[in-house]
């Protein structure tokens, strides 16, 4: 469960904002839509940015890599896509040199049922178990009772994370946009976060209205333009009042 236990301290971290680049009346086709290409990050009072995200993507609009560049080092994750168009693969690396940690995914009846998990010095099959009732996935390990809970809502964005033992988070959407309001996510997206919960909020593809992390409200404060998308976010710890803001950048893609 060691990876378990990884996931559950890395997806405590975090959230952001984009900055939105100018968009003519002739963009607006409902061929295209906006995808989030950076988010400069500044913690607590500083005015330059103390890190930042890159959004790269292949010829088909799929989001193929999320590159966070932080205190000096640089880590990535990659995604590959089956056929369906489903995550069919996801590789961590936390900085440069290190050892890869990756995920093979499986699928059944459009659900993802199983993952390989690997390192250099560990393999792990992790089977996930859907509820069409609550639209939540258990991720276990083989041999534990521990379990991942992944809450979903109907449009596909995390509601809730924690184990069947207690909750992490919990979030409230409202009806506005989100940061990857015309670029859904998926689930292969989220579960190898390696950036925390800070950045959970650029995932969504509607507006947080509400975030609840181990029972504690965490402030969200989000600008938008004139046309509904975000272009900063600033999100206060309702534990120790740390602020983080977040500055988006986005631009014009053809919908798939």
């Amino acid at each position: 469960m060691n990876h378990l236990r990884n996931l559950s301290l890395c997806l405590l971290l975090a959230v952001h904002t984009l900055t939105g680049c100018s968009k003519s009346k002739a963009d607006e086709k409902q061929t295209q839509g906006y995808a989030p290409v950076s988010i400069s990050i500044r913690q607590g009072g500083n005015t330059t940015p103390t890190a930042t995200i890159n959004f790269d993507y292949n010829r088909s609009n799929q989001l193929t890599t999320i590159s966070q560049k932080q205190d000096g080092g640089t880590m990535t994750m990659e995604f590959e896509y089956g056929l369906d168009g489903m995550v069919s693969k996801a590789t961590v690396t936390n900085f440069v040199g290190a050892t890869p940690m990756v995920y093979n995914y499986q699928y059944k009846n459009g659900k993802l049922s199983a993952i390989a998990y690997e390192t250099a010095s560990l393999t792990e099959n992790l089977t996930l178990t859907y509820d069409a009732a609550t639209r939540s996935y258990a991720m276990q390990s083989e041999g534990s009772s521990d379990k991942l809970i992944y809450q979903l809502n109907e449009t596909g964005d995390l509601t809730g994370f924690g184990s069947n033992k207690s909750d992490v988070f919990k979030l409230t959407y409202g009806a506005g946009k989100g940061v990857f309001a015309d670029f859904p996510l998926q689930i292969g997206h989220f579960i190898p976060m390696q950036l925390g919960l800070v950045y959970l909020y650029f995932g969504s593809s509607h507006e947080i209205k509400k975030l609840m992390v181990s029972g504690l409200e965490v402030s969200i404060v989000a600008t938008t333009d004139s046309k509904g998308y975000i272009t900063q976010s600033v999100i206060t710890d309702g534990n120790n009042n740390n602020k983080t803001t977040s500055d988006y950048t986005y631009v014009l893609k053809d919908l798939n």
